[in-house]
């Protein structure tokens, strides 16, 4: 399919580009060279640039191959647009066919763009194609936006191969063509939404020369708006007129409106509207290629900067977390320290499933239980890491709590394939079937995750298949058997039973015991679960952040290590002993101590006092 859609684009940008203007040789390349070199820069950006940006769009969304979902799409003004824009985004599940996804999108309105403008602008045929390019690179900028939809540009490339195919239509008598303009400037509002408007303003504009063109133009948009009101409140009086006029489903929060779309708009307007006045010929050689240059220079410019670098990095640490991606995620955070709690949350996660936890942890910045588990947040990010470390530790019903919010907190109210497939493993493992096959019955109508669906489907055909499964079977084995009440500040002290309770086979449970005990300082419980239970964890050496709190807290009561009933290795005693001789006279001044303690767990303990201490004052006075 994908083959068949770059056939069928090729062949139009060929016919578009020989029924233009008569060309030479030259100018021939130059157009078809702009298009090639676009198209493989935008797949180049996003497969080799931002596949994380990919991954996260077609998380939010499950496309279904069926007629009610195409129905329930078509109820809305835009639906077309969405509709084939969550059948593209499907394909975002691999990232290079994402990549080729956007890339066809983009160059598409490129190419309708230019071919529009060249034959409105004769005489400045080529350099208008090649300045066509800017409004593509326009909307890479704009994407960075992680609620920005591929609707959008889906209703721009609709709309300008409408505004080509009446440039290029036969001409009609004036009311018969006023008529026309009013019917096909409805059908497209109902199909992509206000970018209909678009379509409003240039048909007339690229149809007729002169001021009879302008004067048609401006009648058919005011026009237009009018269409969309009626329409709206015949129609859809559901919706308010912000969301009638600038969009039901660009944007991922529905009530928002950013300001970049009317922004794309205008920038095709405008280029359309130049090569309609322009009426300088380009007789100098060096036209065409300064042209290039100025255009390569102003979408560097627009891209410069455009990604939060913060922000994409909690899209990779995600999307390797989704994929157990678990020693590149740790090459990652040496490479770049974690920046937020999400990240570190990432982090965490791979060095305990990786059983470097208790080795590693502390050579990165941690900040509390926050760097384990993500207390319950409302919105649909926040706890995505926090939900896949539930499902680790095996604390199921955690994990599909905390997987439903985040479906249900999707702001345009779509569902998740990612979030279904993870509910739907956690209800197996609990052994509610009904309610799996509810979250299977759906996902077997998609394209990606048909087979997976399909394959669970199998096994619950036969129950007892499920205790061979090498992940649910050990998921089901070391699970809390019994439902219970905890609260976000005791989850550390929750792992730490479900550790217990199984019998030193839940490794990662114990290892994010231990953390959280050392996060929130809670040495003294850290050390006598340590002399409990060490041995049913097999633990012949004991990690090295373990070993210096447990040597932080003894020294808390004792002036030696004699008498310590854990064995301490001599360069954790000696470390904390030199220590100690530089923090005691330098306690107020960290740059004094803190080389000597740095990547360790002291360091963490050290300065989380008198934080807290600053924060209980604070509450005090508040």
């Amino acid at each position: 399919m994908v083959l068949g859609i770059l056939g069928i684009l090729g062949f139009l940008s060929r016919l578009i580009i020989l029924k233009s203007t008569k060309m030479t040789i030259s100018s021939k390349a130059w157009r078809v060279g702009v298009s090639a070199l676009l198209f493989l820069f935008i797949f180049l950006w996003w497969w080799l640039g931002y596949p994380e940006l990919l991954a996260y769009h077609e998380q939010y969304q499950l496309f279904l191959l069926t007629g009610d979902y195409l129905l329930s799409a078509m109820k809305s003004p835009g639906g077309l647009a969405d509709y084939i824009s969550e059948f593209l985004t499907q394909f975002y599940y691999i990232p290079w066919a994402g990549a080729l996804m956007v890339a066809i999108v983009l160059t598409a309105l490129q190419a309708l763009l230019g071919a529009c403008c060249a034959k409105a602008g004769q005489k400045a045929g080529t350099v208008l194609w090649i300045a066509s390019a800017l409004p593509s690179i326009y909307l890479i900028r704009l994407m960075s936006d992680e609620n920005l939809l591929l609707s959008y540009p889906v209703a721009l490339v609709i709309a300008m191969a409408a505004v080509c195919l009446a440039q290029r239509s036969k001409s009609a008598p004036a009311w018969i063509e006023g008529i026309l303009y009013l019917v096909i400037t409805g059908l497209l509002y109902w199909w992509i939404g206000p970018v209909a408007l678009l379509f409003a303003l240039l048909a007339p504009l690229m149809r007729h020369h002169g001021t009879k063109g302008w004067i048609w133009s401006g009648a058919m948009f005011v026009a237009g708006l009018l269409v969309i009101r009626l329409m709206g409140m015949w129609l859809w009086p559901q919706y308010p007129d912000n969301q009638l006029y600038l969009g039901v489903n660009y944007y991922r929060i529905t009530n928002a409106h950013p300001d970049g779309l009317i922004a794309a708009w205008a920038f095709v307007a405008a280029l359309c509207m130049l090569a309609r006045v322009w009426t300088l010929p380009i007789a100098k050689p060096w036209a065409v290629p300064a042209t290039a240059c100025a255009v390569i220079a102003l979408c560097c410019g627009m891209l410069a900067g455009a990604y939060d670098q913060d922000k994409m990095d909690v899209f990779r640490y995600d999307a390797m977390v989704r994929h157990g991606q678990w020693q590149a995620i740790i090459s990652r955070a040496e490479r770049r320290a974690p920046t937020s709690d999400f990240c570190r949350q990432a982090l965490n996660l791979a060095l305990g499933k990786t059983e470097q936890l208790g080795e590693k942890m502390f050579e990165f910045e941690q900040n509390g239980l926050g760097s384990l588990i993500e207390p319950y947040s409302n919105n649909n990010t926040s706890c995505l890491v926090s939900a896949e470390a539930f499902y680790h530790l095996g604390m199921i019903n955690s994990a599909f709590r905390y997987t439903f919010d985040l479906q249900e907190a999707i702001m345009n109210d779509r569902k998740s394939g990612r979030f279904m497939q993870r509910m739907a493993e956690c209800m197996i493992i609990d052994g509610r079937y009904k309610v799996a096959k509810k979250y299977l019955g759906m996902l077997e109508h998609s394209l990606f995750y048909r087979k997976w669906a399909k394959n669970a489907q199998a096994l619950l055909a036969d129950t007892a298949l499920i205790d061979l499964h090498p992940v649910w079977s050990e998921k089901r084995r070391l699970r809390f058997k019994q439902d219970m009440l905890y609260d976000y500040r005791q989850v550390h002290k929750m792992l730490g039973m479900l550790a217990i309770e199984s019998q030193g086979q839940n490794r990662l449970a114990w290892e994010y015991f231990n953390a959280g005990m050392m996060l929130t300082g809670d040495l003294q419980t850290m050390a006598g679960m340590y002399h409990y239970a060490a041995e049913m964890f097999g633990v012949r050496e004991i990690p090295r952040h373990h070993q210096e709190a447990i040597a932080m807290f003894w020294s808390m009561g004792h002036n030696s290590f004699d008498g310590l009933p854990y064995p301490i290795s001599a360069s954790v005693g000696h470390g904390l002993m030199d220590l100690a001789k530089v923090y005691g006279p330098n306690q107020h001044t960290p740059s004094a101590w803190l080389p000597k303690a740095q990547g360790t767990y002291w360091a963490y303990f050290l300065m989380r006092q008198p934080q807290e201490q600053e924060y209980a004052s604070r509450e005090r006075e508040g």
